[in-house]
């Protein structure tokens, strides 16, 4: 199956990931729930905070990790295991927002985005990708492909898709922050590659409607 024209990086999906969305979960690292609290409470705490309908990035040397030791140890430990997990030696990154809208991250075509769940708050979250398509009679119908993300998820999907993210009950104590890795997809053999290290793993909670 290949994706529609002008959608994501137009990279064919594999018969093995449902419906025209690179977009599943997969399996996750087994991360140190003690180095987890400590980057979960550095983001809450910090002045830096995501507003409420963007995503805000912190790396290892922002202050908020770099100027505290034990905050920038806890993130060391937590990249070490997820580039064992991958056998990819890339930079990990913390991403964390209370919801966004739906919005296309163009700068990163030919990438993928591999991200695991550290906090979510009181509910469990919703990662959704979308696109649109004319039917046979010319109006456009949305197609989308959605999973329910909790603590310990992890998922893939193509940045350049539409996405958007949103708790499944709104509370004032919402914040979902992941683990993330930037991970190339540019071709037939890297995402062959990308599929053979990160197999995706359906869940109960999976809907599609494409």
């Amino acid at each position: 199956m290949s994706q529609p024209q002008g959608h994501g990086n137009r990279l064919p999906v594999p018969r093995s990931v449902s419906g025209p969305h690179f977009f599943y979960k997969t399996r996750a690292p087994v991360l140190n729930t003690a180095d987890a609290q400590v980057v979960i409470d550095a983001i809450r705490s910090c002045r830096k905070r995501p507003a409420d309908c963007h995503a805000t990035q912190w790396r290892k040397n922002d202050p908020v990790f770099k100027r505290h030791r034990k905050r920038k140890e806890a993130l060391a430990r937590l990249t070490r295991a997820m580039q064992s997990f991958t056998g990819l030696r890339l930079e990990v990154e913390v991403i964390a927002c209370r919801w966004v809208l739906p919005h296309v991250d163009d700068g990163f075509a030919g990438e993928s985005f591999y991200s695991v769940v550290l906090h979510t708050g009181p509910a469990e979250y919703v990662v959704q990708t979308m696109h649109t398509e004319p039917t046979s009679e010319g109006y456009p119908t949305v197609h989308y492909h959605r999973e329910i993300v909790a603590v310990g998820d992890a998922f893939v999907f193509d940045p350049t898709t539409p996405h958007m993210a949103a708790p499944v009950e709104p509370h004032k104590e919402q914040m979902l922050i992941l683990l993330q890795m930037v991970v190339k997809d540019r071709n037939l053999a890297e995402r062959a590659a990308l599929l053979k290290r990160l197999p995706a793993s359906w869940t109960a909670q999976r809907r599609d409607d494409c």
